[in-house]
């Protein structure tokens, strides 16, 4: 699979959601970094993933939604896109350190639980401060990086 081809079905997944090509790939992902080190077909791919500093797919695309809710954050989304979050500005007025974070609107189906609308704030409510404070995008991606492959 070329790099390409992994972005599309990345950001794809933003508006698809679709489990079962995200486990298709991850065995497919699993497969080919034990090709790379020649590791036994049943090794642990943990380690691999980590000397390699590879992020798993899963992983990838929860990157992909930390940084649109990072552009959202920092206004930096089309304004088509923006208006599909809520800022927690609506939850109240109070100057909090979060007033700005998209809000997880209330849903009550599987499918709008599997959106982009439900778990790019999630993902982004769950990373630590230091992933949050940084200043631009690419930092964002490298602190990331860091902290997942750090994880495995």
């Amino acid at each position: 699979m070329s790099i390409s081809l992994g972005k599309y079905i990345i950001k794809g997944n933003k508006l698809i959601g679709s489990n079962t090509l995200i486990k298709r790939l991850q065995v497919l992902q699993k497969k080919a970094v034990r090709a790379l080190v020649g590791a036994r077909y049943n090794a642990n791919t943990s380690p691999i993933f980590r000397r390699l500093k590879i992020l798993r797919i899963s992983d990838l695309i929860d990157l992909e939604q930390a940084k649109l809710s990072y552009k959202f954050v920092h206004n930096e989304l089309p304004p088509g896109i923006s208006m599909l979050f809520l800022p927690n500005a609506f939850n109240h007025r109070y100057n909090t350190r979060a007033i700005r974070n998209p809000r997880v609107a209330k849903h009550k189906t599987s499918i709008i639980h599997k959106s982009f609308l439900i778990k790019s704030p999630t993902i982004w409510s769950d990373l630590p401060l230091i992933i949050k404070s940084a200043t631009t995008v690419k930092a964002l991606k490298n602190r990331f990086t860091k902290h997942k492959i750090a994880s495995y």
